[in-house]
């Protein structure tokens, strides 16, 4: 009777099974007689890991909502550090769009340099202008204005109003015209003041003694931005009244181009005159433990002159702070901003708050190393009979401290890798943010790996008198490291027979 040959492939076996087989073998060879326990303590060290870092991420990303929907709330007006100087009376030459513009770059550095997050790019969000006085307008056309008083005009000089502004009627203003006491300047209006005043592209004005025509309408992109809510009269007139008895009219505005700037300032030298720089600052990543911080930072640009961190100087060259050479007083620069109305309260709160936090952060983390410190113990207890074996046959402190490290890390790291990993994908904090809690993941997993280590005791009769004394001393675990993921477990093993206490 023949037999039947094998098929050839009879005798191979699955990669994957072979990968089992290892595994499975490999598992006792490395946790000993405590496979079950060890497989408890991963799941403790999976636990209390995932409590350590998700409470103190989730309570960080709660609060950093609530802060971003605060500043979500407010105008952007107070959201923008403002710069203003006065340059009624100075009697200085006047200043050119270029002077304006080192001046910002200047104050946008000092800005930086005190930590305020400001919006980029800078030369799309940042501006520097002037805004004149207001002055009765003469040659508006509106029937409505009939029934209200003379309106009242006040020329702004902006640097970025081309990309602020969309050009819907004529062009923007390029140039002015000079005489001996009067000029011809070329304005820009909006939309609404145009309709409002009831001018168009070639209509002439008239305020303080100088002549305006009108060669552009525009319209205002993001009409809710600082540049357009700065000046509330800049996108659109409003109707002003001083007081009960006099009669209400429309207060208003028109924009030079940077060629007229140096003559309005000559001009109307007798106005009132104000340069202004605007600094929106971009509190997207803000978070609830920088809200401090901040506002401590713009606390302080109230009580900051133009000699401070955030200094300002406008050279002519090689002239001095105000353009002549050598010595006249710097220039004096305003830095204000309305955030701190909201960061104040926001800040009182979350301290209250933090100082409740606290407790449950610190109470979880005693709970969850007195449970890590009771698995490690199970563990050390399921192995005691194996770690008395090993040291019947001459093993060394060292040798039991090893073993018990390498099966407390094959359970305890995987565990707290997976825990953490889960923890940052549940909750709210910043991608890269981590626990604020002194007592988070490493030092869990360290609590592990010293306990697996510090509760075991070797049998009394394998101990010499010598080693006794020797061994005392590492009883408990090594504090000075236990907070750290490789901290090594200091060997335990006061002789005397059982389980340490």
């Amino acid at each position: 009777m023949s037999r039947r040959r094998p098929a050839a492939h009879a005798g191979r076996r699955s990669p994957r099974a072979g990968l089992r087989s290892r595994a499975r073998a490999a598992w006792p060879a490395v946790t000993g007689t405590g496979a079950a326990a060890s497989a408890t303590l991963g799941l403790l060290v999976l636990i209390c890991t995932f409590v350590a870092v998700s409470v103190p991420r989730a309570s960080l990303g709660y609060r950093t909502a609530v802060l971003q929907r605060a500043f979500a709330a407010v105008p952007t007006t107070q959201k923008t550090v403002l710069a203003d100087s006065d340059l009624s009376g100075l009697g200085e030459p006047p200043l050119s769009p270029a002077q304006l513009e080192a001046a910002r770059v200047q104050l946008a550095a000092g800005l930086h340099r005190d930590g305020l997050p400001l919006a980029a790019p800078t030369g799309r969000w940042q501006w520097s202008g002037l805004a004149t006085g207001s002055s009765v307008l003469l040659g508006a056309t509106a029937p409505a204005l009939r029934h209200l008083g003379p309106p009242q005009l006040e020329l702004l000089y902006r640097s970025t109003l081309a990309s602020q502004s969309t050009v819907v009627a004529g062009s923007l203003p390029t140039k002015v015209e000079q005489d001996a006491r009067s000029a011809t300047f070329q304005v820009a209006v909006t939309t609404a003041t145009a309709a409002r005043l009831g001018v168009r592209v070639g209509s002439r004005l008239r305020t303080a003694g100088q002549t305006l025509v009108v060669t552009g309408i525009v319209r205002p992109v993001r009409p809710a931005s600082a540049f357009w809510t700065v000046d509330p009269v800049a996108p659109a007139p409003q109707l002003t009244q001083i007081g009960v008895n006099t009669i209400p009219f429309l207060s208003t505005a028109a924009f030079v181009g940077p060629a007229e700037m140096e003559a309005v300032q000559s001009k109307l030298s007798a106005e009132s005159l104000h340069l202004l720089w605007g600094f929106p600052l971009d509190l997207r990543s803000v978070t609830a433990d920088q809200a401090a911080g901040l506002q401590r930072a713009l606390q302080a640009l109230s009580f900051l002159p133009a000699l401070s961190s955030v200094s300002m100087s406008l050279p002519a060259g090689s002239a001095g702070v105000n353009g002549t050479q050598g010595a006249s007083s710097p220039l004096a620069v305003a830095l204000s901003n309305g955030l701190t109305v909201i960061l104040a309260p926001f800040v009182a709160t979350d301290d209250a708050v933090q100082r409740a936090l606290s407790l449950l952060f610190v109470s979880l983390a005693v709970i969850a190393a007195v449970v890590v410190l009771l698995g490690a113990r199970l563990v050390t207890l399921h192995r005691d009979r194996e770690f008395t074996m090993m040291r019947a046959r001459g093993s060394s402190l060292r040798q039991l401290a090893l073993v018990a490290l390498r099966g407390g890390a094959v359970v305890v790291l995987p565990a707290a890798a997976v825990a953490v990993a889960a923890a940052v994908a549940v909750t709210p904090g910043r991608a890269d943010g981590w626990p604020t809690s002194r007592w988070s993941a490493p030092r869990s997993a360290g609590w592990s790996s010293c306990a697996s280590r510090a509760c075991h005791r070797p049998a009394a009769s394998t101990c010499s008198p010598r080693r006794r004394r020797c061994s005392w001393r590492y009883r408990w675990p090594c504090w000075s490291c236990a907070g750290t993921p490789s901290c090594c477990a200091c060997s335990a093993g006061r002789p005397g027979g059982g389980a340490a206490s």
